[in-house]
């Protein structure tokens, strides 16, 4: 997706941070190894064969500890469902398994078996984070409890490794999206048998980055900040005992700068303006008419990160320059009008003074109480139709990373559950030139569907119906035919229990 050219030396620039990041992500949350040279990473898993570590009971241990966690916080988001939360329960045979969990006895493995069942079934509600974390630890438990002094885990650890060269070769040799995802169930296998770990960075150090990439201009996120401003208010204050009535026309422009910050999206809204008010004063028996011209400045700073928006109170800077232009006495006394001005004349200074901080209080509040129900709507969407329902059903991106020049704001995502590859020494191709772009690399899209369709019965009637929904119309190809498709499941992620899943052989490329 490219727009109208403008600043290609943005370039380097966002191509550096790109592989800054990788790099960095590559290593996040990992103990420090030294990395296998990514042309010996075929050799690696040959020679780590007759490194296999047996699983002994304080893996097990370990495993049944992580599954409690799990079903603990499962525990409490049942208790909000109140009754619904009790059926669940009854399903899950989780008085069951709360007892099979106490204690040091040996484990029923029907029992287990048949539990897990229930939570990798297709029903709706299943899908959500809470049960999929359980299902998990628990498919993770009951491998390490299967592993326990079996010999035909090693067996199987010695298939993984053979079956992870030939695709890493195969891959190295062709990349293609089936290799990609036979790659990454590999890996799961081997991190669910706790096996392998310098293997498993390695290769995740290479072929896991960052797989969507948006750069917009400033004068892009501006366009919709920025406009002009012309607008007449009621004016009411009291200044050193005066009370003060006037209209004030003001007239100005709000504008946006973006502000260098690696770790956020920050932009600044700017205002800049004047004001000129017509006044009339009212202390004791005088009346005071006047003019001023105040000019006005103004900064609130928005922060944009993986949370939404946020922002800081504005920041106003205003300077007042009041004219006299009458002062009256109510009865009509010169005297009390001669020692009025001079007594107006002395204490202007100051006056002018406290009128600006009085501006300055004004202008900030504006731009806090706009800014808070622009902040608001938008914060509420993004929860509501991004947020809350990816990371519910565990699809939420593993990062969502803003940053910000002084020219550009930067946005890289990487979508990549359950150990999946991502943008797998791929690049992100150069392009020249545009106020906006999105890169997207097909592993995204992948990883995603996998993960969102993944375990669940897809009927034709409810597919079509939402492609119409999200498009507007139904594709040709996408009509019913004579004969009437069944749905269709697929098992979700890889491990010591399933299956190595295959995709379509795409290309493995980035999409601009």
């Amino acid at each position: 997706m490219q727009f109208r050219k403008t600043r290609p030396a943005l370039i380097p620039c966002v191509l550096a941070s790109f592989f800054a990041l990788a790099a960095s992500l590559a290593q996040a949350d990992s103990p420090e190894v030294a990395l296998i040279p990514i042309g010996e990473l075929s050799a690696a898993c040959k020679k780590a064969k007759t490194e296999f570590h047996p699983l002994t009971p304080p893996d097990v241990q370990q495993a049944k500890k992580e599954l409690l966690r799990d079903l603990d916080l499962l525990d409490r988001r049942l208790s909000q469902a109140g009754s619904n939360g009790d059926d669940w329960r009854k399903y899950l045979l989780w008085s069951a398994l709360q007892a099979e969990l106490q204690g040091d006895k040996p484990a029923d493995k029907t029992l287990l078996t048949g539990v897990y069942q229930c939570y990798a079934a297709a029903y709706e509600g299943l899908e959500l984070v809470w049960f999929l974390d359980v299902q998990q630890s628990l498919r993770t438990y009951i491998a390490t409890v299967n592993a326990v002094g079996n010999p035909q885990v090693q067996t199987a650890y010695e298939g993984v490794l053979d079956k992870l060269a030939a695709s890493l070769d195969a891959y190295a040799a062709k990349p293609t999206a089936e290799e990609a995802l036979v790659i990454g169930e590999s890996l799961r296998w081997l991190e669910d048998a706790r096996q392998a770990p310098a293997l498993i960075q390695s290769i995740r150090h290479y072929y896991v980055h960052p797989n969507l990439i948006a750069v917009i201009s400033g004068d892009v996120v501006g366009a919709g900040i920025a406009e002009p401003v012309d607008d007449v208010l009621t004016v009411e204050d009291c200044i050193l005992g005066t009370s003060i009535h006037g209209t004030a026309h003001t007239k100005g422009k709000i504008g946006t700068e973006l502000s260098p910050d690696p770790r956020f999206g920050v932009i600044d809204t700017l205002f800049f303006g004047t004001t000129h008010s017509d006044n009339v004063g009212y202390h004791g028996p005088v009346t005071i008419f006047s003019n001023s011209t105040t000019d006005l400045a103004a900064r609130k700073r928005l922060w944009i990160d993986a949370d939404g928006l946020s922002s800081h109170p504005a920041a106003a800077a205003a300077e007042t320059n009041v004219t006299i232009c009458d002062i009256r006495s109510n009865k009509g006394r010169r005297l009390i009008e001669k020692m009025a001005w001079k007594r107006a004349g002395k204490q202007l200074g100051k006056a002018e003074c406290i009128a600006s901080r009085h501006a300055e209080q004004r202008l900030s509040e504006r731009m806090d109480n706009q800014a808070a129900e622009a902040i608001d709507k938008a914060n509420q969407s993004y929860v509501e139709k991004f947020q809350k329902p990816f990371t519910e059903r565990k699809l939420f991106p593993e990062m969502l990373h803003f940053s910000t020049t002084d020219q550009i704001l930067q946005v890289i995502g990487l979508q990549a559950g359950d150990g999946k590859l991502a943008a797998p020494g791929v690049p992100p191709p150069v392009i020249e030139g545009a106020d906006m772009s999105i890169q997207v690399h097909e592993s995204m899209i992948n990883n995603l569907a996998l993960d969102a369709l993944s375990g669940r019965t897809v009927h034709e009637e409810k597919l079509q119906q939402a492609v119409k929904d999200l498009l507007g119309h139904l594709p040709e190809k996408m009509k019913a035919t004579t004969t009437a498709s069944p749905g269709r499941s697929v098992s979700r992620g890889g491990s010591l229990f399933s299956s190595l899943l295959a995709t379509t052989d795409l290309k493995s490329r980035f999409t601009a």
